[in-house]
C-alpha cells in the first residue's frame, strides 16, 4: 500500500506541479534549431587561401538550465566543422568546440541577439567538401547540419577580390581582441542572408582587393537585381587605395525594397570605366510592410477566374508543398468559389516573394514544374507530382547535376540530384529501396528535408 500511496504522490507532483517546476528551472525553446551557415575565401599567400565560416543561431531557440551560482539560465551548443578532400578522403579539417550562452531572462539582449560564431582555416587552393553540425547542449536531438561544395581559388595574376561578405554591421575599431576584428574594423557577419526591417535594415558588405594600381582612380559599381534580373538600386562610388592591397566595405539601404530574393553585384571599374573584377553574391530581403503590387493580384484573379471549384481544389492540393498548416486548414474551411479565388490570389503573390525556406516562384512556373513532374516521375497510377523527386523538382526545380547508380548485385539503384546556387550547394538523395521504380528521398543536405546521414543503408 505504501508503494501505491508513494507512486500516485510522485504522479500528482509531477501532472500539478510540472508546469511550475518547468518555468522555474527551464526555458523552452521558441522555435526549430536551424542553423544558418555563411563563408567567405580570402589570400594567405601563393599556395593557400584563408576560409572564414559564419554559424549563426537564434539563442531562443536553444534550451536553457537555470543555475544557482550563475544566477542565470545557462544554454549552449556544439559545434563540429569538417573540411574534407573528396579526392583523398582526408580531413583538413575535424574541430568541435562548444559554446556557452548565458541568459538572465527572456527580456535580456543575450536572449534576443543573434548569435554568431567565426572560424578560421588556411587551406590549400583545391576542392573540397564543407561539412557543419551544431547540436543543442541541452538537447541532444534538437540539431541541423548542412553540407556545401568548397573550392579554394589562386588569387595570384592580376587583380583579385575575395568573397563578399555581408554583415549586419561594420565599423572602425581598435579591439584587437574582438573576434570580428578585421583590418582596423569590427565586420559581424549576418550569416542568415535575411535583410530588412524585420532583421537589419542596412546591408553591409566587406571584400578585400588584391593586386590593385595604388594612387589609381577606382570606382565601385553596387548593383542589386531582382530574381527577374531587372536592377533595383544602383550607387557609384569613386575610390583611390594607397596600396596594392586593399580593403573595400559598403552598405546599401534595403528597408524599402520589397520582400524576394536579390543579387548583389560589386564591380570594380576603372577610369575608363572598364570592368576590372567583379562579385556578386544572393541574399534574402524580408520586408512584410511592402505588400504585392495590387497589379500583380489582379492578374491572379483574373488567371484563377476560369477555374471551377474542383480545378481550384486541385491546384491548391499541388500547391500544398508550400503552403503552412494554418493555409491548409483556412483553405478546407473554404466553400465558395469567390472565396477560394481571393484565398489562391493571395496564396501565390507570397509564393511569388518566397515563402519559408522554399525559393520564390511564379505561379505559372510552378503548374508548368507540375506538369512535367507528372509525365516524368508518375508510376503505377501515383501522379508525378505525388511522388519525392516530383515533388523536389516541383519545388526547387531541375537540379544543375544528377548522378545516376544503376542497381549492381551488392545495391539497389539511387541518385543524387545536386543544386548548386541553393544554400551555397545542396544534395537530395534518392534510392529505389522496393525495386518498383519509385525512388524515395532518404537524405538532403538542404534545410528543413529529411536529413539522414546513415542514409547509404538504404542502398544495401
Amino acid at each position: 500500500m505504501r508503494r501505491v500511496t508513494f507512486f500516485w504522490a510522485i504522479f500528482l507532483f509531477f501532472m500539478l506541479g510540472e508546469s511550475q517546476f518547468v518555468k522555474a528551472q527551464w526555458l523552452r525553446p521558441k522555435g526549430p534549431f536551424l542553423l544558418n551557415l555563411d563563408y567567405a575565401r580570402f589570400r594567405y599567400d601563393q599556395k593557400s587561401g584563408y576560409l572564414e565560416v559564419y554559424c549563426g543561431f537564434h539563442p531562443k531557440d536553444l534550451v536553457y538550465d537555470w543555475s544557482e551560482s550563475d544566477s542565470a539560465f545557462i544554454g549552449g551548443l556544439r559545434l563540429w566543422i569538417r573540411i574534407k578532400n573528396p579526392a583523398t578522403g582526408e580531413f583538413l579539417v575535424n574541430e568541435r568546440s562548444s559554446h556557452r550562452i548565458v541568459v538572465e531572462d527572456t527580456a535580456s539582449v543575450a536572449y534576443k541577439r543573434y548569435f554568431v560564431i567565426q572560424r578560421g582555416f588556411v587551406l590549400p587552393q583545391g576542392d573540397f567538401r564543407l561539412w557543419v553540425l551544431a547540436v543543442d547542449s541541452l538537447s541532444s536531438m534538437r540539431r541541423d547540419s548542412l553540407q556545401l561544395p568548397l573550392t579554394i581559388p589562386s588569387f595570384t595574376d592580376g587583380p583579385k577580390a575575395s568573397d563578399l561578405e555581408f554583415c549586419s554591421s561594420i565599423r572602425p575599431s581598435a579591439n584587437l581582441e574582438s573576434r570580428f576584428y578585421k583590418n582596423s574594423l569590427e565586420v559581424v557577419p549576418n550569416p542568415t542572408l535575411i535583410f530588412g526591417i524585420m532583421t537589419d535594415p542596412v546591408l553591409f558588405y566587406y571584400m578585400e582587393l588584391y593586386s590593385i594600381t595604388p594612387g589609381e582612380r577606382y570606382t565601385v559599381r553596387t548593383r542589386l537585381f531582382d530574381r527577374t534580373g531587372r536592377k533595383v538600386k544602383e550607387i557609384r562610388q569613386q575610390r583611390t587605395y594607397r596600396s596594392r592591397d586593399a580593403i573595400e566595405a559598403g552598405m546599401m539601404n534595403v528597408s524599402s525594397v520589397p520582400s524576394g530574393t536579390y543579387l548583389c553585384r560589386v564591380d570594380l571599374l576603372d577610369k575608363q570605366d572598364q570592368l576590372i573584377l567583379q562579385k556578386e553574391k544572393k541574399f534574402y530581403i524580408l520586408n512584410p510592410h511592402i505588400k504585392a503590387s495590387q497589379s500583380v493580384r489582379e492578374q491572379l484573379l483574373a488567371a484563377l477566374s476560369s477555374l471551377s471549384s474542383d480545378s481550384l481544389d486541385r491546384e491548391f492540393e499541388q500547391a500544398s508543398y508550400l503552403a503552412t498548416n494554418r493555409e491548409i486548414s483556412l483553405y478546407r474551411q473554404l466553400t465558395t468559389l469567390e472565396g477560394k479565388r481571393q484565398f489562391l490570389a493571395d496564396f501565390w503573390s507570397k509564393v511569388a516573394e518566397g515563402k519559408s525556406y522554399f525559393p520564390p516562384i511564379q505561379r505559372e512556373a510552378y503548374m508548368q514544374r507540375v506538369r512535367i513532374a507528372n509525365l516524368k516521375y508518375g508510376l503505377f497510377g501515383k501522379e508525378g507530382w505525388q511522388t519525392d523527386r516530383g515533388r523536389v523538382f516541383i519545388i526547387y526545380g531541375k537540379p544543375d547535376e544528377i548522378e545516376r547508380f544503376p542497381s549492381t548485385m551488392e545495391s539497389k539503384p539511387y541518385e543524387i540530384w545536386r543544386y548548386f546556387n541553393i544554400e551555397n550547394g545542396v544534395e537530395f538523395i534518392f534510392v529505389d529501396r522496393a525495386g518498383t521504380g519509385e525512388y524515395e528521398l532518404v537524405h538532403s543536405t538542404k534545410r528543413g528535408e529529411l536529413q539522414d546521414e546513415n542514409w547509404q543503408r538504404f542502398i544495401y
